[in-house]
């Protein structure tokens, strides 16, 4: 059986080489043959979203009443992934036969993450039929238009402190023959948030278990599904980031979980940092420190068969996306544009005076100035209530702990409620410096002293500190 098996391995291998270079070869060649077209004409992608929303308009006598249906379908539809979750949750801990027979068909991965991509849809349709949200959305997608004539990046525009990563995205809707537009790079969005989404769920269910994964990216598609504010929905220059973050927790949650397996993931985190470098540079350091915890954790388990391979292939994977950038600019002769346009511009960005301490009150401030991020930190707040109350109730030998972990949480509510603004700001302020220094002052004793051994539960503290 088991030659069997190897042997069906080897024919996947032959066929699923060949098949995948045939679609990238087919993708290449419908970028380049593509001539992109005006915004709202009919090669794009808002006039079909248009009619879909006017047919649903008609469907009602009165405007505001289709919109009241809208409503309602939106939140029906942000309800699905929080019963299907909590569901399989509760089925799964059941002892009860039928109750796990229901947990296996409900809790089928399709239909979660299909209610999920419907969410983030239905939720988020509204802002695909906007207008210009923010100029840099404007500029990203003229840039995205003439790299179809000159595909060379720094050859051919200047995105200031967005670079080629976060551009050539905006392309990719034209394999599917949509040229791009406003509706095509919200809808970029979307699919980036829930790849985000899935590899957080994958990362956590590596760590921990798969109900809890479920629950774990709740909160993360409830807020990104219920933003309104023009500066979260549009096509950011953070949003292919953070699925390069994205992708770098998971894989430094695999290095956790397989430390002895470690050449593909280092390399992978080193082509990931160097993707990062060429999204928006201030990506790359975070990137850059998941990283470094998994060669930490590589060599603190003594898995790392020579001193230097690790790092090796950390550095192999960061090297070629820089090499290919030389090259394209020395050869067309931008190698100085590219230093001025980029690495210069990032540098004057970065060098913009700010003072952490002094800013982050009014960082929180901007935060919950927005209802979509109260909803997010309520939803936080709740499943953490409610992790910590089932962990008091299994376990009474840490009744003391519980409840003062629990005595805090309604100590930081009450304040949230009594206090007028100004004084709940600073609490809010003085408790973010707090967490960060006991949370730092924990993993640099626990480090220091070796006590948290190969534990990866550990090192991914480390990885979310990060």
């Amino acid at each position: 059986m088991s030659g069997q098996g190897g042997e069906g391995e080897r024919n996947f291998h032959l066929i699923h080489w060949p098949v995948s270079a045939l679609v990238a070869a087919f993708c290449v060649y419908r970028l380049a043959v593509f001539t992109p077209q005006p915004l709202d004409s009919p090669g794009t992608l808002r006039p079909i979203l248009y009619r879909f929303f006017i047919w649903f308009l008609g469907l009602y006598g009165d405007r505001e009443d289709a919109f009241d249906a809208w409503y309602t379908i939106c939140v029906v539809a942000l309800l699905a992934p929080v019963v299907l979750a909590v569901l399989h949750y509760g089925y799964r801990q059941s002892k009860v036969k039928l109750a796990r027979r229901v947990a296996q068909v409900l809790g089928s991965r399709w239909i979660f993450w299909g209610s999920i991509a419907g969410c983030l849809v239905l939720c988020r349709y509204p802002t695909l039929l906007e207008n210009e949200l923010n100029p840099d959305e404007g500029q990203f997608l003229a840039s995205a238009h003439k790299l179809f004539y000159d595909p060379n990046f720094f050859h051919s525009v200047d995105c200031g402190t967005s670079g080629p990563i976060n551009i050539y995205p905006l392309m990719l809707p034209a394999i599917l023959g949509f040229s791009p537009d406003f509706a095509s790079s919200r809808t970029m969005v979307l699919v980036i948030v829930w790849l985000s989404a899935f590899l957080l769920y994958r990362s956590v269910e590596l760590i921990a278990s798969e109900e809890l994964a479920r629950i774990a990216v709740l909160p993360f598609i409830g807020a990104f599904a219920v933003f309104r504010d023009p500066e979260l929905v549009h096509y950011s220059s953070e949003h292919v980031p953070l699925l390069l973050i994205s992708l770098g927790l998971y894989v430094s949650v695999r290095v956790l979980r397989h430390p002895a397996k470690y050449r593909v993931p280092m390399f992978l985190l080193g082509l990931l940092t160097s993707a990062a470098f060429f999204a928006k540079m201030q990506s790359a350091p975070v990137v850059a420190g998941l990283a470094a915890v998994s060669l930490g954790y590589v060599y603190a388990g003594g898995h790392a068969d020579k001193r230097w391979h690790p790092v090796l292939m950390f550095v192999s994977g960061a090297i070629p996306l820089l090499l290919i950038n030389a090259a394209l600019c020395v050869a067309a002769g931008v190698w100085s544009d590219f230093w001025m346009s980029y690495i210069g511009a990032n540098t004057s960005y970065g060098a913009a005076e700010s003072r952490f301490v002094t800013n982050l009150q009014g960082f929180i401030e901007f935060l919950l100035a927005s209802t979509e991020f109260q909803f997010f930190l309520f939803t936080v707040l709740a499943i953490g209530v409610a992790r910590l109350a089932g962990s008091m109730r299994r376990r009474t030998t840490d009744e003391h702990s519980a409840l003062a972990q629990l005595a805090v949480v309604a100590t930081v509510i009450a304040a949230a409620i009594v206090l007028p603004p100004l004084d709940r700001l600073t609490i809010y302020a003085f408790l973010g410096l707090l967490v960060i220094s006991l949370v730092s002052a924990y993993l640099v004793v626990l480090f220091s002293t070796g006590s948290s051994g190969d534990d990866p539960v550990r090192w991914f503290g480390l990885l979310a500190l990060v």
